[in-house]
């Protein structure tokens, strides 16, 4: 979208903001697989050496924009899409995570998760990352 709103922040400085844009939002929900034969092409991830890499952007970019007709739908007379920003244009967090569960959580700065499963690892529904997407200014 080209529109933009103008803020001055509390610098006093003038910044252009995506107009349409929300500042953040969940990354899309997804499976993170606790065992090397539980990934799946779709979830873009491998697994080496006990440590699992996912691609959070890949995953965001093929839900949102629909590339994978296997795994989503939408009504046949739809108007809109959903956007997909490039991911230099987004910040990464994991906002929370079952430390029973995964160890060593760290992200990049390109979206690439990291993670691995401890040894007294015992899921349950409890075990879950929430990550969330905010949108550089």
């Amino acid at each position: 979208n080209s529109d933009y709103l103008l803020s001055v922040g509390s610098d006093n400085v003038v910044k252009a903001l995506k107009a349409s844009m929300p500042k953040f939002f969940y990354m899309p929900s997804m499976l993170l697989p606790l065992a090397q034969d539980q990934i799946v092409p779709s979830m873009h991830t491998t697994f080496s050496n006990g440590v699992f890499t996912v691609n959070l952007y890949n995953v965001y970019a093929e839900q949102f924009g629909g590339t994978n007709s296997a795994n989503s739908v939408s009504n046949p007379t739809k108007t809109t899409s959903l956007p997909v920003l490039p991911k230099q244009e987004l910040d990464y967090f994991i906002t929370f995570f079952d430390q029973t569960v995964y160890t060593n959580v760290a992200v990049t700065n390109d979206g690439i998760l990291t993670y691995r499963i401890s040894s007294q690892a015992d899921p349950n529904s409890g075990s879950f990352m929430n990550i969330v997407f905010a949108v550089k200014p």
